[in-house]
């Protein structure tokens, strides 16, 4: 995985929009908003990426941050290090409220 930019500001936003175009959400799914991304920095200056997977009815999805915290912990690294997210994805009802569950997770 290539990143591009000169500085971990850069990165974080080329692993978010990476992690976006691996995002998945089958034809026909209910929620489709596109696909969405996430890239968590922490406080190691250590880069986490995730995104979305989508189900049919919805039921059993998984949001970029929840996808993103999986690698974290699996990892060994500590969710109350999170400095700072950003996420990437086309503004829609669906990835506004996405977002907003996700900022939710963080508080």
């Amino acid at each position: 995985l290539e990143l591009e930019g000169s500085g971990m500001d850069e990165w974080q936003v080329s692993l978010a929009r990476n992690s976006a175009t691996r995002s998945y959400c089958p034809p026909g799914a209910a929620d489709d908003g596109g696909p969405v991304g996430c890239a968590v920095l922490t406080g190691a200056n250590s880069l986490y990426a995730g995104f979305s997977i989508r189900t049919r009815s919805g039921l059993g999805s998984l949001s970029p941050l929840q996808s993103a915290l999986v690698s974290l912990g699996a990892n060994g690294a500590d969710p109350a290090n999170i400095l700072k997210v950003v996420w990437i994805g086309a503004e829609t009802q669906v990835t506004s409220e996405l977002r907003q569950a996700d900022e939710a997770l963080l508080r």
